[in-house]
């Protein structure tokens, strides 16, 4: 499957603006909070942003631009929110028909107010509020969100990205590193922490605390990621991945899995240790193994009584 010609003539038309692109894609599982959307909002705020959201939580296929600058005048104006993600949230409302259980069920959320475009893109009207927190006229226009269907491959998305932000799944990890595109690694939980560092210690990303991210830092790890992209983090990227591709893939995946459930079917699980003769039929190896114990235990006994024997032999001093 290619990747959906909305979300690419998207991609391109910024790329042909001049303006990076950079991919935000939590998972299925991350929300994307107020605390959250504001650091990547005013983070990203230089950038053209795709919104890459997973096809769950009762979230139809949808490709279209989003009105970023409404959901956060929207957010500023509801004084509690429910503990939603406010993307998924803004798609239900504006682009299935209404969702008249939502607290974000309201009109301005889907309103285009904000689309007064400046010459570079965006438009900084406006300044801050009397919390100190930055108005949604502080936010680039150019935001699109693309609900990614089991049919897309996360790298297909990827192709013309500069920086993806991403939760660091294992699988959406690679993909991106097959994609030859650099990672922010926002970890929520599981394994995810996990691959984050694997990646950072790769060199092909690196990782923020998403509990207390802000604007800054998002800002921060992008630029340092672009600057030193093709000096520093390509190489290494184009290292990983060729590593990944010399892997097997998913063929590989399923040989290993049938060698799993039949070890007689294939040697792709041997070593050639586990080739010698007798090693697989009579379990020779664990035979060395426990010899090489119980020798070590012996030894260990045997310094014992000398270093007793020595201490009992020496003479009492005198008084």
């Amino acid at each position: 499957a290619e990747c959906p010609q909305s979300a690419a003539a998207w991609v391109v038309a910024q790329k042909a603006m001049g303006r990076p692109v950079v991919a935000v894609a939590l998972g299925s599982v991350g929300l994307v909070e107020p605390g959250v959307l504001d650091a990547l909002a005013f983070g990203l705020r230089d950038y053209a942003v795709l919104w890459i959201v997973s096809q769950e939580r009762n979230v139809r296929a949808v490709s279209a631009p989003l009105e970023l600058r409404s959901v956060l005048a929207h957010v500023r104006s509801v004084p509690r929110l429910p503990k939603d993600d406010l993307i998924r949230a803004y798609l239900r409302y504006c682009h299935e028909g209404g969702d008249t259980q939502s607290v974000l069920h309201d009109s301005s959320l889907c309103s285009k107010q904000y689309e007064v475009e400046s010459s570079d893109g965006t438009m900084h009207a406006g300044g801050r509020s009397s919390t100190g927190a930055p108005e949604p006229s502080e936010v680039a226009l150019a935001s699109f969100v693309h609900v990614r269907t089991s049919s897309i491959g996360f790298d297909q998305l990827l192709q013309d990205i500069d920086v993806v932000v991403s939760h660091c799944s294992l699988a959406s990890s690679q993909e991106a590193i097959l994609a030859l595109t650099s990672l922010v690694c926002l970890p929520l939980f599981a394994d995810q922490r996990d691959t984050a560092v694997r990646v950072v210690d790769a060199g092909a990303g690196v990782v923020l605390d998403r509990s207390a991210v802000q604007a800054r830092d998002i800002q921060k790890a992008v630029q340092v990621l672009r600057s030193s992209f093709e000096p520093v983090v390509l190489p290494r990227l184009l290292r990983l991945a060729r590593l990944l591709t010399g892997a097997g893939g998913a063929e590989m995946g399923a040989a290993i899995i049938e060698e799993v459930a039949n070890p007689s079917s294939t040697r792709l699980l041997l070593t050639k240790e586990m080739l010698w003769p007798g090693v697989r039929t009579k379990m020779l190896d664990l035979v060395v193994l426990g010899v090489a114990v119980v020798t070590l235990g012996c030894s260990i006994v045997l310094a014992l009584v000398r270093v007793c024997t020595v201490c009992n032999s020496e003479p009492a001093s005198p008084l």
